[in-house]
């Protein structure tokens, strides 16, 4: 797989080749005036300005998926929504870039904490996401118990969770508390991918 980097061509132009993952391990994003948050953030900002396909966020609350789906629809592309249950913003930055990158079109809810994501499914219904990505060490409640309120809610949407930590204990600790499957962090479009076409949103 082709690295993912930045292709300069003169001064102040350039273009993205890769896998937007690649970013978040590479020395060359890591140095810079503005240090390896900045260099990956300006990165990845640009993937997420491509054309190719389209991305819409919304970190307010879930209601406000139907219009974000509407506007999708407007656009003439199949929506894939997901919610995102990450407290990092280099990591929330990283999925966006890769759902970007690996989907015609996703309608992204992000949730800072696994009480805030149990809110958002609670207020948009079983059916609300057809994704829910999940990492498991955040404040206030854990991806864990974020997933067993979501599964006694009745929902059955695939649950995969995503961590650093992908020991057989971890993955079996994901499982057990709702997951239908796990991925190690960081997310790449490979992986994004294997996920999708699992769970048939491919």
């Amino acid at each position: 797989m082709e690295p993912f980097r930045l292709c300069r061509s003169g001064a102040g132009t350039g273009r993205l080749r890769g896998d937007p993952s690649h970013a978040y391990s590479s020395q060359r994003c890591c140095r810079g005036r503005h240090g390896h948050l900045g260099a990956l953030h300006r990165i990845l900002k640009r993937v997420a300005e491509r054309p190719a396909s389209l991305l819409v966020t919304t970190t307010t609350n879930s209601p406000l998926l139907a219009r974000r789906l509407a506007m999708a629809a407007a656009a003439g592309r199949k929506a894939i929504r997901v919610l995102l249950v990450e407290d990092e913003e280099i990591h929330r930055v990283l999925a966006r870039a890769t759902l970007k990158a690996a989907v015609g079109c996703v309608v992204l809810d992000e949730a800072g904490n696994g009480a805030e994501a149990v809110r958002r499914v609670r207020e948009g219904g079983a059916g609300a996401y057809d994704l829910i990505l999940t990492d498991r060490q955040m404040p206030v409640m854990d991806g864990h118990e974020a997933m067993r309120q979501i599964r006694a809610l009745g929902v059955t949407t695939p649950i995969v969770g995503l961590s650093s930590d992908s020991l057989d204990a971890d993955v079996d600790a994901f499982i057990k508390a709702g997951a239908d499957h796990f991925t190690p962090k960081p997310l790449s479009k490979e992986k994004l991918n294997h996920i999708l076409a699992k769970f048939n949103l491919a």
